[in-house]
């Protein structure tokens, strides 16, 4: 969809976030598609996926910029993501969005190549709720027909054996969102409940590895200003926890977990608010990948074992 032209700053809300960063995690996150054989990855935003965890995370990681476990660093408010869909395909990208989001969001996608936007560009159509659905809805059909390769709506050949993946652990999940109950009943798609037309891959676990959990420049700005501060602190109550022990019996009698125990909670916080993980999956986590202290003989040991791995 070709958009007039409109009196916009653009430059992008923050210096940190800015379009070639954006096009280098898009780049990311397109590896999902060879690592599950998908046709396309789809995302979406806001209530249309019942604010799903996991896809407002790679929309605020692809879009604005947020990252780490914290998704911190976000250079606008989930605001401009809560109509967001995004559907990405080997060459190209669909997006839609409403007018108000699409002013924030065209600086940012400016280096995405083959992009299609679908937004409705009369800022007085959206004074009209069923209007602005009814788009919505045409388009979100629209963007799934592209998943058959034939360019001829989502009842084309193929089409409704695309494999699509989704950050879902459940297939049953994406039946959920009011986004897809609403494509269920149009009749642009054919009708039929979603998981029919199109096969669902579960991809929550390499969005996950592949984009959110990365270390890229921008990631690494976000750590620096946002974590670095409270992750010194933390050492500091390490230093301070030794400097106190100042005999060396007191110091015998400090234990690893002692120790390490300000970086677990340091750890351990942003795994709490994650919805995905229970009590026991965040102390799972903690002991398979959280910090740890080792003491004299335990360090060689483990120094060993780390250049044998090597």
């Amino acid at each position: 969809t070709v958009l007039p032209a409109m009196d916009i700053d653009f430059r992008p809300p923050t210096p940190e976030f800015h379009a070639t960063a954006c096009a280098a995690r898009l780049a990311r996150l397109r590896e999902v598609l060879a690592a599950t054989s998908a046709a396309g990855l789809l995302l979406v935003g806001g209530i249309d996926s019942r604010r799903h965890q996991l896809s407002t995370r790679a929309l605020r990681h692809l879009l604005l910029g947020a990252s780490g476990a914290a998704d911190e660093g976000a250079c606008a408010g989930d605001d401009v993501i809560e109509e967001v869909i995004v559907l990405v395909l080997p060459h190209s990208v669909k997006l839609y969005c409403t007018l108000a989001s699409w002013r924030i969001l065209m600086p940012i996608v400016a280096m995405w190549r083959n992009l299609e936007v679908f937004c409705l560009h009369e800022a007085a159509a959206y004074e009209d709720a069923d209007i602005v659905e009814a788009h919505k809805i045409s388009s979100f059909v629209e963007m799934l027909g592209a998943l058959g390769g034939g360019g001829g709506g989502a009842h084309a050949e193929g089409a409704a054996h695309a494999r699509v993946a989704i950050p879902v652990a459940e297939p049953s999940e994406v039946e959920r969102w009011p986004i897809v109950q609403a494509y269920a009943l149009d009749e642009a798609s054919g009708k039929g409940f979603f998981s029919m037309r199109h096969q669902v891959v579960c991809a929550a676990a390499e969005v996950d590895r592949r984009a959110l959990s990365a270390l890229d420049g921008t990631a690494l700005r976000v750590l620096h200003a946002a974590g670095l501060r409270r992750f010194s602190q933390q050492f500091a109550v390490i230093g301070g926890v030794i400097d106190r022990a100042a005999d060396g019996d007191g110091r015998r009698r400090l234990t690893e977990r002692q120790l390490a125990e300000p970086l677990t909670t340091y750890f351990r916080h942003p795994l709490l608010r994650a919805a995905d993980l229970d009590e026991a999956g965040v102390e799972a986590e903690v002991v398979a990948h959280g910090p740890r202290v080792l003491f004299g003989a335990r360090t060689a040991a483990a120094a060993e074992a780390g250049a044998a791995a090597g």
